[in-house]
């Protein structure tokens, strides 16, 4: 569980799984003889044909031995969206403290250890439909042949049955109108496209509170 305000939870369940489809790179995160194991690992989101949360999917290099004491076992996988410093001389106030804005999502769920090799293939071909859907034909034609049957015997499948998904938008919510715009307007002057990112969820978020407060 992630420590949440109520004024910075995302309620959006379809929020949650674009923040997912946008920042996949995900730290997978499991409880193993005593310790906790992290890997980061890309992430892909699969929607359920029976209803509920649905699943990640994603693979593991085989000699990454974390896999062997995850499955069937109860994972989380933490994906962090944009995020920057926030000096307290963007708000313009007095008794400021510096601080940190981001956006980020937990998914908690069960994990499932694929070994087959025709079902690994299978996660193989839909991470690559989604993330270089350009070369996805060539290369799935490819995958079951030699080297690539040997490439991929090295690898363990990943599918992870979601249970939970919570999400948090830290973005200035707890601030004065004020200050939200003359941190959004600190943020753009950086070159940092990160911090421009950033910058756009927070007067986002400002935008969606005033035409709400206008509403009533």
């Amino acid at each position: 569980m992630m420590y949440n305000p109520p004024e910075f939870q995302i309620a959006s369940r379809e929020r949650l799984i674009e923040m997912i489809k946008t920042y996949p790179l995900g730290q997978l995160i499991s409880h193993q003889d005593g310790e906790i194991r992290i890997s980061y690992i890309p992430f892909l989101y699969q929607a359920s044909q029976q209803g509920g949360e649905g699943f990640l999917i994603g693979h593991m290099a085989r000699a990454n031995s974390q896999w062997r004491g995850m499955d069937q076992k109860p994972v989380v996988v933490s994906f962090l969206g944009p995020h920057a410093y926030i000096s307290p001389t963007y708000y313009q106030e007095d008794y400021s403290v510096p601080t940190w804005n981001y956006v980020a999502v937990q998914v908690h769920g069960i994990c499932r250890i694929i070994q087959d090799f025709e079902e690994t293939v299978s996660i193989v071909a839909m991470l690559l439909d989604a993330f270089e859907p350009g070369q996805h034909a060539l290369w799935s034609q490819n995958l079951r042949e030699s080297p690539y049957r040997q490439m991929l015997s090295q690898i363990v499948g990943i599918s992870i049955q979601i249970q939970k998904m919570e999400g948090k938008a830290k973005l200035g919510q707890n601030r004065s109108r004020t200050s939200r715009v003359n941190a959004i307007g600190a943020l753009l002057a950086q070159r940092d496209c990160g911090d421009h990112t950033l910058a756009q969820l927070m007067r986002q978020a400002l935008d969606v509170e005033e035409k709400g407060n206008s509403s009533h």
